[in-house]
């Protein structure tokens, strides 16, 4: 994509945060946090070409977000108070799941899902999400499912844990020939295969036979005679 064509744009960047923060102009903001090596910046046009430029002398300039705006960034701030104001006439209540907050990177609190500052934050702030994956994963052994087309979030996932953890996609990316029922069906045969609780009986209908299979998924590790 072409950042001249637009008025606002978010930018990959294959650099740790710290190293963004330095060299970030205070017009524009860290959209997100994604891996230890990798943060999304977002501002207006002008000045993500020029940023853009700089990083790119560092060979860390990574592809453009396809989106003709910028989100988690000052540009949203005219639209805060409205927003804030929206938010308290609903009726928040306590979460029943704990998740990891992405305004925080740990998990989220009663006090702040009921707080509708907490959801202006969560609009305009920095989304953490390397630091929501570290405190999903550090409660143990993991299974973790991206829900959505592609596999890039799960791709960070494995990227933080590439030995010990299952990261799978639900949904095909929209490049795959693949039809999108079998995808989704062989992902949730490979989060049995590494140990979900997985609901079968929506998956039962005409047709469909069980069948008794070994409860282990086999290793495919070849042993020579």
């Amino acid at each position: 994509g072409s950042i001249s064509r637009t008025l606002a744009a978010m930018l990959v960047v294959a650099l740790p945060e710290a190293k963004v923060r330095e060299m970030l102009p205070a017009s524009m903001s860290i959209a997100a946090v994604n891996a230890e090596d990798e943060c999304v910046v977002a501002g207006t046009a002008k000045d993500l070409r020029q940023f853009a430029a700089r990083v790119a002398e560092l060979d860390a300039a990574g592809p453009l977000l396809p989106l003709d705006a910028a989100a988690h960034c000052a540009l949203l701030d005219p639209v805060l108070p409205a927003f804030l104001a929206a938010v308290s006439k609903i009726r928040l209540e306590a979460p029943t799941l704990p998740y990891p907050s992405n305004v925080t990177g740990t998990w989220v609190t009663p006090a702040q899902a009921t707080d509708p500052q907490y959801w202006v934050d969560h609009l305009r702030g920095t989304v953490r999400f390397a630091d929501c994956l570290r405190t999903a994963l550090d409660v143990g052994p993991t299974v973790l499912t991206e829900l959505g087309p592609g596999q890039s979030l799960s791709s960070y996932a494995r990227r933080m844990r590439p030995a010990a953890l299952a990261a799978l996609p639900a949904l095909r990316h929209p490049n795959h020939d693949i039809e999108d029922t079998t995808f989704t069906v062989q992902a949730f045969a490979r989060q049995w295969a590494a140990g979900a609780q997985v609901e079968l009986d929506p998956l039962a209908g005409a047709g469909r036979r069980r069948l008794t299979l070994p409860t282990y998924p086999f290793q495919h590790q070849e042993y020579w005679i």
